[in-house]
This record gives C-alpha cells, structure tokens and sequence, in this order.
C-alpha cells in the first residue's frame, strides 16, 4: 500500500465543493488508543459518506508515534483539522495535539488548550458538542484510555439518538475510558477494535435504508409497536409525542436492521429483549448536575431564599423533582437547598421527593454513585463538599443522600405529592402530548402550597392549563402558583389500580365537599399508607412520610425496607393476616424509633377488594405516643464543620 504523509491544515484548507456527510462518526481515544484506532480504520470502506473525527484525551509521543503510520494503515484520506475545516464523507480527520473541537454544521472549529493544559474531560466536550449538532446522525466510539473521559458525552448522545460503541475492555491497553462508558447503560455495542469498522458499517447502511414511519399521523405498525412496550411496562406511551418517539424507535430499528415499522413489530412479538431495549430508550433522560448554570444560580439567590423566608417554621423544606432520571437534578436541588438553608442561619431540615417511571434509573439515582466527568458541572468546592471519591467514581455523601428520597411515580397518572415547597419538573412537558401536559400540570398545582414555585425546562410553558401559574422568571423559567384554576377533575391525576396499565382518571368536576375530605386528609388524618397487594408503598399520608429512610443499594418501594424495623415487622404480619383472612387485622400498641424520636401506635390494615381479592391494603397509624424531640438522623454538616438539628418529621404526602 502506498505509504501517505498527513497533510498539514495549510496543505488542505477548507474545500467548499465538498459534499455533506450523511453521517459523523466521533472517536475519542487516550492511552493506547492509537493502535486501536489504526485497528478500526484499517477496515473502513472509502465509500462511505461518513465522516470521521478523531479526539485524543492527551497525544503522547507513543501515541503521535503511531499515528504517523495512520495513513498507511488505512484506505481512507487522513487530515489533519485546520481552523474552519469542513467535513468530507469518507475521510479521517485528526484534530491537532493540545486542541479542543466543537462543530458548526459541517465546519469545525479549533481552540487552543490554554496554556498547554489539557481541560478536564475533551472528550466529553467533543461528544456533547457532536451530539448537539448532528443528532441522530452522530456516532460515538470510545476507545483505550485512562479516566472517565467520554462517559458524559456518550450519554447525552444516546439522549440526543446517536448510536455509541465502546471497545471491548479485554482488548484495551488502558481499559478505564471503556469501563466508564460501558457503566452508563447507554452502550449499544461493545467490540474489539478489529471487528468495529464492519459493524459501523453494517448500521451506517442499515440506518440509511430504514423506512420512517410518517411523522403526522402514526401508523398501524407504530400502534402496535407502542403497544407491545407499553404491555411490559407501567408507562402509557400514548401519552409521549409521536414525535418525540419516532427518532428512538427509528434508532433501534436501525440496529436490528429491520427496514421497516412493520418489520419491527413482528421482531419485538417474539423478542422479549428487545422490547425491554426498546423501553430503555424510550425512557432515556438527558439531565446534568446544574444544567443550564444560570438557572440554578437565580434558584440559590433568589427563589429558595424567598421560600425559607414564608415556609412553616415546624416542617421541614419539602421539594419535588419529578422525572429524576439517573438523579443528578434531583441531587443538584439537595445541594441548593442545603445551601440556601446555611446561607439564611437556619437549622432547619429539608426532604427531596425523586420520582420517575422508570426503575432502573431509580437503582442508578439512589446509588448516588456518577463518573469523574460530573466535575466539570458540578465544581471543584462542590466536589470537594458534597462527593466523596469512592475508586473511578464519586458518591454523593451520605448526609445528603439521605435527604433524597427515590419512588416510582407517573406525574400524567399518579396521585401527586402534597404541601410541597418546589417542584422542579425540566424537560419532561416537551415530550408529553397536551392532554398529558395539562394532567401533570395540575398534579404540581395540586402538591404546591400557595404562591409556591415551579420550575421548567428553558422550551417549556404552562399555557396547557391557564390561570393556574404566573411567570416569575422569564429565563430561568420559574412560575409562581396561583389560587386553584378551573380545570376539570378529568386533568388531574388519580391513583390507579396497582399493576393496571389502563387505569384513567375518573371524569366530572369535584364537589366542594370533596375538595373538602381531601384537604382535611393531608393535614389532620393520621399517617398510614397504602400498599399494593405485594406489600409495594403506593402512596404515604401525614407523618409517615418523615418516618421512612432510604436503604443503601438498589431502588425499592418495599415498604418493610423503607419503614423502622419496629413498625415493619407488625405491620407484615398485620397484612399477610388481613391477606388471608379478608378483613380489618388491629395491632395494639406497636412501639418504634423514628428519626424524631420514638413513637407507639395502635396499627389498623384494612384490605381493599376487588371481587374476592385483595388488591391493596390501607395501614392506619393511630398515635398513643408521638416524637416531639429534634431528629436524631445523621445530622447534614455545615461547611463549618458544625452540624444542623433536624425538625420534627413531614406531615403529609
């Protein structure tokens, strides 16, 4: 093979004649990763109309080495990018040593690392930079390097469509950056540098030839695809834009190489893997630690000092994050609050409801556990204050931890949350349909107390359900509760039968008196809670909600490992007897510590049927003996050193 020099920025310039690239395929590499890449390009087809581009973490002179002998080794054109470099399908090109990229269009453009040092993740900039500009049309490669660099970048790209492939770490000279991305769950194919080139081109061509299922009017094939996701899961994907679910559902398509909607269906009818990948997709979330900084600097300064300010001086903060994800807002809001609560001298305790649809992000939120990469959105004193390096990684610390409380929740379905302080609910209301829109935005009208606020994604309104918000902050998109608007009961979630995928809202408008049970329950009924027929937490009322704690480990709304050993083991055998027997089971006099202090109860399960069969059970906590005493949980630590007193518990959901 004819041996060819890398062309210098000013040998190539920017050809305008070139054609557009149907496609962008983004390779990040670090140590070792030269040979990898020359392994990979050296079964690229030149008749390709990608384009690649080729990031390196640091190029060390073993790396630059090798990456001379690129050209030879490969049968594609090899550039090095100059400034304003346009991209030309079936060609390589490198960025320059010491260089950050990110794309305009098809142009990319160079800036000097400033110094010569390296910035902290330029992998992660140049994947979130690709994934920004091309969509769909982006692939991500993550090959042999140290650190975590890239695990970020290809999360945000399997959120904006793209496709990402890792190296397998077995084949890695330096196995960290793999390791890193594969631990995301985003990955869609890992593979050693050798075998990669066929696949990538197996997709490209594939992903050319899938056929679009219409973006106005879905068709029968796309009916049935949802329907067969939706069957397996608590979600209603009728609720989610077609148009919001194409893109991911073209996406796995493409990667099966099924040509067709129709081609689909009859793949996922007889492929329970597939199905479980599909709804993996279509429930991914794009989120950050303090995405959008400016937001939340307006949130610390202004909005949450005005809410410590007129907030009940006997309950802790209760905050609202609906569709968490994997948890970074839901953590991101911890540490705000805890923040504005030092700032305004108070000791007072605050709770953080996380919820989300989908349990496998839960496991991942309440682990609290993210890569390295989180440091460039979270800050160095942040890290240093609310992380702790545990290995590659860094965990939340415990004491915020145990401030963020994680379930399952549908905000278009679900009885919401009450007497909450904030909800902050971004970029979910762009994805659902109108009617779903108003559903959620009547269930944050009915969880915030008066004048309290809602924050929203920076695309996001509450136009779905006038008179119900005012905006407060037109840029950080914050809105202020209104006094109850005139939307009608068949917008507002409602709880549903556990394990019942079509339960729906009971239409008609409330009577007064309804309006009336429902206020009075949340503020003077005693704690219970309501569990599924398999012991599953469905809703909590009044004090119960301050009474439970977040196990380390996985995600669960296991109620025996949510409630203090004292009160699970009765309340246990109180429901498998009320299970059995069909009927109202008391327990008197059940004593048991709680993080304000110890408590004694007179417990009354009483099953709810439906035919012959329990379905669910109500446990009523009836108090003898209520803590009064301040909290005794691990006390949240100042950046002092000294340490807050917790407040007696919440007093509803």
């Amino acid at each position: 093979m004819e041996r060819r020099r890398l062309p210098s920025p000013t040998d190539r310039g920017d050809r305008t004649d070139a054609p557009r690239p149907g496609r962008v395929v983004g390779i990040g590499a670090g140590a070792g990763g030269a040979q990898a890449l020359m392994a990979l390009c050296a079964g690229l087809d030149p008749a390709t109309d990608a384009a690649f581009v080729v990031a390196f973490r640091r190029t060390a002179e073993p790396e630059r080495a090798a990456l001379a002998g690129l050209a030879a080794a490969t049968r594609l054109p090899v550039d090095v990018v100059g400034a304003g470099t346009r991209l030309s399908p079936g060609t390589i090109h490198l960025l320059p040593p010491e260089t950050s990229a990110t794309f305009r269009g098809e142009h990319l453009r160079l800036e000097p690392w400033p110094s010569g040092a390296a910035p902290a993740l330029p992998i992660d900039d140049f994947f979130v930079s690709l994934a920004e500009t091309w969509g769909r049309a982006a692939v991500g490669v993550v090959l042999s390097g140290a650190g975590a660099d890239g695990a970020r970048g290809v999360r945000v790209l399997h959120a904006a469509g793209a496709t990402v492939f890792v190296q397998e770490e077995r084949t890695a000279r330096c196995e960290d950056m793999p390791r890193a991305a594969i631990a995301t769950g985003v990955v869609d194919a890992i593979l050693a540098p050798e075998a990669m080139a066929g696949h990538l081109h197996r997709h490209l061509r594939v992903a050319e030839g899938v056929a679009p299922a219409p973006k106005e009017a879905p068709t029968t094939a796309f009916d049935e695809i949802l329907a067969l996701v939706g069957a397996s899961s608590r979600v209603d994907f009728t609720q989610y834009k077609p148009s919001a679910l194409l893109p991911r559902v073209e996406r796995r398509m493409a990667l099966t190489h099924a040509v067709t909607p129709a081609v689909y269906a009859r793949l996922l009818r007889g492929c329970p893997s597939e199905v479980r990948l599909l709804e993996r997709d279509l429930l991914v979330g794009t989120t950050r630690f303090f995405r959008d900084p400016e937001t939340f600097e307006y949130l610390l300064r202004e909005t949450l000092p005005a809410v410590i300010a007129s907030a009940p001086t006997d309950e802790p903060l209760r905050l609202w994050v609906p569709a968490c994800a994997s948890g970074e807002e839901a953590y991101t809001i911890a540490m705000l609050a805890a923040e504005a609560l030092e700032a305004a001298g108070t000791r007072r305790d605050f709770k953080v409801f996380a919820t989300d649809v989908d349990p496998a992000a839960l496991e991942v939120a309440s682990l609290g556990e993210y890569p390295a990469s989180i440091a460039a959105d979270v800050g160095p004193e942040r890290m240093a204050r609310w992380f702790s390096a545990r290995g590659d990684a860094f965990s939340v610390v415990r004491d915020l931890r145990a401030r963020v409380l994680f379930a399952a929740h549908d905000v278009t379905r679900d009885a919401p949350f009450l007497r909450v302080d904030l909800v902050s609910c971004r970029n979910l209301m762009i994805y659902l349909e109108p009617r779903a829109q108003r559903r959620a935005l009547s269930a944050f009208h009915d969880a915030l107390r008066p004048g309290r606020p809602l924050l929203l994604g920076p695309t996001e309104g509450v136009g779905e359900l006038p008179g119900a918000f005012r905006l407060e902050a037109g840029a950080a998109r914050i809105f202020r509760r209104l006094p109850r608007a005139t939307e009608s009961a068949s917008e507002r979630p409602s709880p549903r039968a556990p394990g019942r995928s079509d339960a729906r809202p009971t239409p008609g408008r409330p009577s007064p008196a309804e309006d009336a049970l429902r206020w009075l329950g949340a503020h003077y009924g005693p704690p219970a809670v309501l569990l599924g027929a398999d012991g599953s937490l469905l809703h909590s009322f009044g004090a119960a909600a301050g009474w439970m704690a977040v196990p380390v480990g996985r995600a669960t709304l296991n109620v025996d490992e949510l409630l203090p050993a004292g009160l699970a083991g009765p309340l246990g055998t109180g429901r498998r007897e009320a299970l059995e027997r069909r009927a109202e089971v008391q327990v008197a006099g059940v004593r048991f510590d709680t993080p304000q202090g110890p408590c004694r109860v007179d417990l009354r399960v009483v099953p709810f049927l439906e035919g012959d069969v329990v379905v669910r059970c109500l446990a009523v906590f009836e108090p003898l003996l209520m803590a009064v005493s301040p909290g005794r949980k691990p006390p949240l630590r100042l950046a002092d050193g000294r340490a807050t007193d917790d407040v007696p518990g919440s007093r509803g959901e």
